[in-house]
């Protein structure tokens, strides 16, 4: 896309007089600003767009969204009811089908440290069965707590081929960008990562949060966060997940960037009591001063009761009530 298309697009958007940094960047304010941002408005320009590459690429530094400029587009027509941005984010998408799917085969063949997420067609989650057609995976979600409903919510997957419960990675803006799958069977190998997923730069469950939710529980793997989210909805309180015990800086960008209060819940195992400590400080250089971090313990065995429980106590050590 060269600068003149994208003038285009960011008219419809909204945005007549962007901020061009460069001839491959420009700054705006970021669209999504009315559903994402804290009282609903982006003073400075704080959504970015790299162009004239295939996907054209946006990150906004204010609310964590990034994406796809076709995620962008479809998010803001979703949220503003447009059906003429549909059809633009659409035909968006289908303009960088071709050369996504070939940097899709790069970046599962490069060694190197991929910089930033590869927006995935849903298309490929078709070519594995759904959770409900393997009775490991009936099984495996009903001894772990995690209802139906809570499953369906998530569109968890199977891979028969490595007897793996899969679960789709979303960034904020809903875009697949991922698979975990987590063994259902004796491998030593206990998570692994499909489609050339980076975990290091996606926070689980954020496409999910409520901007209404004060809070936000962090905990380490998709497991925990499904067995407790119908709970925390309950409560009003959002879950996300990092994949592992090891927060990663932009990681802790997007969560900081929620502007929620932060409730650590890692696991009680070694790497969960280090990982815990560690992720604070990743999280502290980016504190508000207005938003607390919490510590707290670890979510994916607790029942109902328990969970109530340790948010609330959360919220009387900071002098909150619930």
């Amino acid at each position: 896309m060269n600068k003149q298309e994208l003038t285009t697009v960011l008219k419809q958007l909204g945005d007549a007089e962007p901020d061009w940094r460069s001839n491959k960047q420009v700054s705006i304010s970021c669209p999504l600003a009315t559903w994402t941002h804290q009282d609903g408005v982006d003073g400075d320009p704080s959504l970015s767009i790299k162009y004239g590459v295939t996907p054209t690429v946006f990150k906004c530094f204010g609310c964590g969204a990034k994406g796809s400029l076709a995620s962008l587009v479809a998010s803001y027509a979703r949220h503003s009811g447009s059906d003429e941005l549909r059809a633009l984010a659409e035909h968006l998408r289908d303009h960088d089908k071709p050369t996504l799917r070939s940097r899709l085969q790069a970046a599962m063949e490069e060694p190197d440290e991929i910089e930033r997420e590869i927006v995935l067609d849903d298309a490929v989650l078709t070519n594995f069965p759904t959770w409900r057609q393997s009775s490991g995976c009936v099984d495996h979600l009903a001894t772990r707590g995690v209802s139906e409903g809570v499953a369906d919510l998530f569109d968890l997957h199977y891979d028969p081929n490595q007897d793996r419960l899969l679960f789709p990675a979303r960034n904020a803006s809903s875009e697949l960008v991922g698979i975990v799958g987590r063994t259902l069977c004796d491998d030593s190998r206990k998570y692994r990562n499909y489609l050339g997923f980076k975990a290091t730069l996606n926070v689980g469950g954020i496409h999910l949060c409520n901007p209404l939710h004060d809070t936000v529980v962090v905990t380490e793997g998709f497991m925990d966060g499904a067995h407790v989210y119908e709970w925390a909805c309950e409560m009003r309180v959002d879950i996300v997940w990092t994949w592992t015990s090891t927060m990663h800086a932009p990681q802790a960008d997007v969560i900081m960037g929620l502007d929620k209060k932060v409730l650590m819940c890692y696991d009680n195992d070694s790497a969960g009591e280090k990982g815990t400590p560690d992720a604070i400080k990743q999280l502290h250089k980016r504190c508000p001063t207005k938003r607390g971090l919490f510590t707290s313990q670890d979510v994916g065995s607790t029942d109902r009761d328990q969970f109530v429980q340790t948010i609330t106590d959360a919220h009387k050590r900071q002098g909150d009530t619930r």
